[in-house]
């Protein structure tokens, strides 16, 4: 079978999310199990929340500012004079 790097990526990323998906119900099941146990009830705490919001949030940034900047370097060398493009034929 030849695997292309865009078959290869949505592998990847299907084996990812059904680890995700599997691992999130495991939680489920095993959180309804302790229910039935008696538990004094959490209280929030609101730095452990901010933490919970604001370090996924730098995250997405710290990916999205350079792709950004790297599109838009890249739509700027192809309005360059200096580039030439050349075409083959095929035989």
């Amino acid at each position: 079978m030849n695997l292309t790097p865009e078959l290869g990526i949505l592998v990847g990323s299907t084996f990812v999310l059904s680890a995700l998906w599997a691992a999130v119900l495991v939680v489920l099941v095993r959180v309804r199990e302790a229910e039935s146990a008696d538990r004094p009830v959490a209280r929030s705490h609101m730095g452990v929340e901010l933490a919970w919001a604001v370090i996924p949030a730098l995250l997405v940034l710290s990916v999205v500012l350079p792709t950004l900047q790297g599109e838009g370097r890249l739509a700027d060398s192809q309005h360059d004079s200096d580039v030439q493009v050349v075409e083959r034929s095929t035989p």
